[in-house]
């Protein structure tokens, strides 16, 4: 695999299988930028595995060591349940688990599965954890990391949603149906490679979903600019993805709005932490100063002027010691994020977050206000509802949270 400066290397690479072919997609993932900086298609044969077919392909390009890698799932991996379910189903993890059970024929511990809810169901997409894990250590040989998995219906979400609201929608790509139902995937099947046996296939799933269906609508004919555009909208919209990674921030969904800001962050805490350091040495230098200053001023105590000049220059130094003392006990901001993170339990999310001053913001979902102040107190944090900035979107509903944490009043010790 080539090596070249990190400015040339992708940020995020996408795999996406198709009639015959793998789209490989390589992003550039910046605070400000996010665009495509390069795309190649692969051959696949029949019975060939699509990854098997990468290596000679990925050392025609630079790569820095575990990019990042999300892989856009054949419809034949996997599959949806469209359930009805208590209110706020989808943080139920046991109730999920036991639709898992009696619907599939696996253990729950043997799926990955995320959940998207609707007005009045749940959709639950799940992947084999074998499969998922297969993928990953395919890809780690070819030093990218498997990071995210995505349906293949969540590109064509979009369309669905725009179409009659209480009316299934039968959406059609070049080799595969999907159903969707109040923009939700109700399921999704491959189409055999025979246009009579896809024909029947249609045939099948009209029937399937009765009279009251819309008719089969064919997926847009895209470029593959406005594809590579798609694909992107739906790595940053993040809420479609099953996560493999065990980080604690890489692992929350609904969190690639704040990625840049997050790797920003990790920059600028990193920076604080060397800056700390040298101080502490500092530090030890100025006490061994005001040591030698101290004696020195016992001997030049007949003279006044001197000793009093000398006794101002000491006064000033220690000032100055003493607030590098206060500044090398503050709460660095990687600290006071280990600290909120380790609170929240997994199923809350971070959206945006925003240091001001001696506070800080927090805005996400998987939880409301009072749940997540509740959780930080028990912590010992003190956090009050906050505000979303004026121009922003606020949305409502209990699954949603904007708090700010005094780090003032963090408590003494670690945070975890």
């Amino acid at each position: 695999m080539s090596r070249s400066s990190p400015s040339a290397c992708p940020d995020l690479i996408v795999l996406y299988t198709g009639t015959g072919h793998l789209n490989v997609l390589a992003y550039r993932i910046g605070i400000r930028l996010k665009a495509l900086l390069w795309r190649e298609r692969v051959k696949c044969p029949a019975g060939v595995d699509p990854l098997a077919e990468l290596p000679p392909m990925l050392a025609r390009h630079a790569l820095r060591l575990e990019t990042p890698t999300a892989l856009v799932a054949d419809p034949a991996i996997g599959g949806f349940l469209l359930l009805p379910g208590p209110a706020q189903a989808q943080r139920d993890h046991v109730w999920i688990e036991r639709q898992l059970e009696l619907a599939l024929p696996y253990p729950p511990r043997e799926l990955l599965w995320r959940t998207r809810p609707g007005a009045a169901k749940l959709e639950l997409f799940w992947l084999p954890k074998a499969w998922g894990n297969s993928q990953a250590e395919v890809l780690a040989k070819l030093g990218l990391r498997l990071d995210e998995i995505y349906p293949r219906a969540a590109l064509l979400r979009q369309e669905a949603e725009n179409s009659a609201a209480h009316q299934p929608c039968l959406l059609q790509e070049a080799d595969a149906l999907h159903v969707f139902d109040q923009g939700l995937v109700q399921r999704s099947a491959p189409l055999p490679a025979e246009a009579e046996a896809a024909a029947r296939a249609q045939q099948l799933e009209r029937l399937a979903l009765g009279s009251s269906a819309a008719n089969l609508r064919k997926a847009p004919n895209e470029s593959e600019e406005a594809l590579a555009q798609r694909i992107l909208n739906l790595w940053l919209a993040g809420s479609d993805a099953i996560h493999l990674s065990v980080g604690r921030w890489a692992g929350w969904p609904g969190g690639a709005s704040w990625r840049p800001a997050l790797t920003l962050s990790a920059a600028c805490a990193a920076l604080v932490a060397i800056a700390a350091i040298g101080l502490s040495w500092q530090n030890a230098a100025m006490e061994n100063t005001l040591g030698g200053l101290s004696r020195d001023q016992r001997k030049l105590a007949p003279i006044a002027q001197k000793s009093a000049e000398m006794e101002r220059s000491v006064r000033s130094d220690r000032q100055y010691l003493e607030a590098a003392k206060v500044l090398d006990r503050s709460v660095l901001p990687l600290e006071a994020l280990n600290r909120v993170s380790a609170a929240l339990p997994d199923k809350y999310w971070v959206q945006r977050m925003q240091f001001k001053g001696n506070t800080l913001d927090l805005a996400g979902r998987g939880g409301a206000n009072d749940e997540v102040i509740r959780l930080l107190g028990k912590k010992g944090m003190v956090a009050v509802v906050s505000e979303y900035p004026a121009g922003s979107a606020d949305p409502a509903g209990t699954d949603v949270f904007h708090i700010r944490v005094d780090l003032n009043k963090l408590p003494a010790g670690g945070g975890r």
